[in-house]
């Protein structure tokens, strides 16, 4: 280990810990755990393989490009999962509201799938 081993290990330690905290979590929660849950838990995980690969060799190219893929990816899964959350709430709300502010939030709405769907194509075009 370099010089940086002993805070990297303390990084790798709190890490660990939160991790474990949300596994938890997750588990109680079953299939209904949030998403921000979820999608620490795999930051963290990610993290964590980032900091136990922080003294290995450098990384080729060819590597990183890959990582990247798979980051640009896990943004354009992320981005529909928001979507669909919207989307979804959206229907609940139409149907117990009369409609006029579900009207307005529709509209919204439709800009974010606009911004989201320009954000997945800008990613496939110049990420992948």
């Amino acid at each position: 280990m370099n010089d940086r081993g002993p805070h990297l290990a303390e990084l790798r330690d709190t890490k660990q810990r939160r991790l474990d905290a949300l596994e938890v979590q997750a588990s109680q929660f079953g299939f209904e755990t949030p998403a921000h849950i979820t999608n620490e838990i795999d930051q963290l995980r990610i993290d964590l393989a980032r900091l136990s690969m922080a003294d290995a060799p450098p990384v080729s190219d060819d590597v990183r490009k890959v990582l990247r893929r798979y980051d640009a990816i896990d943004l354009i899964t992320q981005t529909v999962a928001g979507v669909v959350v919207r989307l979804t709430l959206i229907e609940q709300a139409y149907k117990a509201d009369g409609g006029e502010r579900v009207r307005r939030q529709v509209r919204l709405n439709l800009w974010l799938g606009l911004i989201s769907f320009l954000l997945i194509v800008l990613i496939i075009r110049f990420v992948l």
